[in-house]
């Protein structure tokens, strides 16, 4: 199983349940196996067995207020 690495900048995130929010979020992507996120620079590290696209963390966090950047 490949390990692959994916940054991506969160704005819009206030405190600790929106960190877990956004987690909890992202790791329900098909192959994405672990998340992490920096509240202080917003950003958001996936580990997977895939590079996860722009889109498919804008489509996990739908309706949450956060933007993917």
């Amino acid at each position: 199983m490949l390990n692959s690495t994916t940054d991506f900048h969160l704005s819009g995130l206030h405190c600790e349940s929106c960190k877990k929010i956004s987690e909890k979020r992202v790791e329900k992507i098909e192959g994405v196996s672990k998340v992490t996120t920096d509240l202080e620079t917003g950003k958001i590290t996936i580990i997977g067995e895939r590079v996860v696209s722009k889109q498919e963390v804008v489509a996990a966090l739908e309706g949450t207020g956060y933007q993917v950047n």
